[in-house]
């Protein structure tokens, strides 16, 4: 199998070959968003998944069909554990991240995935209040208005105390009361 360009098509693909190899995963980034309800582009499909060190070479090999499948160590004050990059190889197909779960927080949002269906496939999904938390720990202009219009979207299903406990683990607290102002 060889996927294609199309985003929705590689997202559901790289889903399919991440749980072929057993590996919890979960969608993140700006696909998320969408999933959740916020209308945006965005280039790049990103999920976050737990992939033991001893599993990496195993990991890169099976994404070889998607492209360019590289291990990139995290920087020394990265609040990523590191990620495997896929540059694709055919031109308009949007980028693959997979971020490696960093610490208990990105193990328990992983915990709480949601399946959701995008473009005719059920996916596991970070739920909304992680995904506000890992925004406002990522701290950057569209991750902010991301985090925001989630809030503003979500607000009659969000659950508080979940929410607020996601943002107690990774330290954005401030952050959260700040975008709430």
């Amino acid at each position: 199998m060889k996927p294609g360009s199309d985003p929705l098509e590689r997202l559901r693909d790289s889903h399919e070959t991440l749980k072929g190899l057993g590996i919890l995963h979960g969608l993140i980034g700006g696909w998320a968003v969408i999933a959740w309800g916020r209308v945006r582009a965005t280039r790049d499909l990103d999920w976050l998944a737990i992939i033991p060190a001893s599993r990496r070479r195993e990991v890169l090999a099976a994404l070889a069909p998607f492209g360019n499948a590289e291990w990139r160590a995290p920087g020394e004050d990265d609040p990523i554990a590191g990620l495997i990059r896929v540059i694709p190889t055919q031109e308009e197909a949007p980028v693959l991240d997979i971020l490696l779960a960093s610490g208990s927080a990105d193990r328990e949002a992983l915990s709480r995935c949601i399946q959701v269906e995008i473009g005719g496939a059920s996916l596991p999904t970070v739920r909304p209040e992680d995904i506000i938390s890992m925004k406002l720990q990522a701290g950057g202009r569209l991750d902010y208005d991301d985090a925001k219009e989630l809030l503003r979207i979500q607000a009659v299903r969000l659950d508080e105390a979940m929410l607020k406990e996601a943002c107690r683990a990774r330290r954005v607290l401030d952050r959260l009361a700040l975008i709430r102002r």
